[in-house]
């Protein structure tokens, strides 16, 4: 009679692994996180170019302009200026760093309602997202939105004491001296986070 030893022992190996996996339990599965409900706000055809034109976005829906995004003229004795800013009204806040700046965020970066990194909320904020300058010399381009492809303004806002977050998308081109606005966005959903986008 051959030795069953060394097959017993492979048989009880392949039991004991078989034990030790985990079962397909609906419990151990991990559920989509769900995006808070937005309101959306069509932005497309509205383009910044010429100078003193602005739009003015009711981003809640609420009847009241929230963010106004302008192109402004300012001139002086040596140089004249072409500044695309975003303002937002009381309510409204920008994410704005120590240079009085905003970092432009990507598709799907997260927007939250507490301070984010190096950037804090600052209501009845002012930003120049880019601007063309004419000294007396040769003419240049300034600021850190220059030249990109459907990015987002983080924006936030108060309502009842507590704070939504959203976003507004946009193109620039300093070839063609615009800002293209395309979509804008709110959350629903109070302290929450939001992305950029979705």
């Amino acid at each position: 009679m051959k030795n069953l030893t060394p097959t017993i022992a492979i048989i009880v190996i392949v039991f004991t692994i078989a034990a030790c996996k985990k079962k397909n339990n609906p419990a151990n599965e991990v559920t989509p996180v769900k995006e808070p409900v937005m309101i959306y706000t069509d932005l497309s055809g509205k383009i910044l170019k010429d100078p003193n034109t602005a739009y003015h976005i009711d981003i809640n829906k609420d009847g009241i302009a929230d963010v106004h995004m302008q192109a402004f003229a300012l001139g002086a004795i040596d140089r004249y200026e072409l500044q695309f800013k975003a303002v937002t009204s009381p309510g409204t806040y920008l994410s704005v760093d120590n240079n009085e700046q905003t970092a432009p965020f990507l598709l799907k970066d997260k927007i939250t309602t507490a301070d984010m990194t190096l950037h804090q909320w600052l209501e009845v904020a002012a930003i120049v997202l880019m601007n063309n300058v004419t000294p007396a010399g040769a003419p240049y381009w300034a600021g850190n939105w220059q030249n990109l492809s459907h990015v987002y303004l983080p924006i936030m806002q108060i309502k009842n004491g507590t704070y939504y977050a959203g976003w507004i998308e946009l193109s620039t081109n300093t070839k063609t001296g615009t800002v293209e606005l395309h979509r804008a966005a709110i959350s629903t959903e109070p302290n929450v986070a939001v992305k950029a986008g979705v």
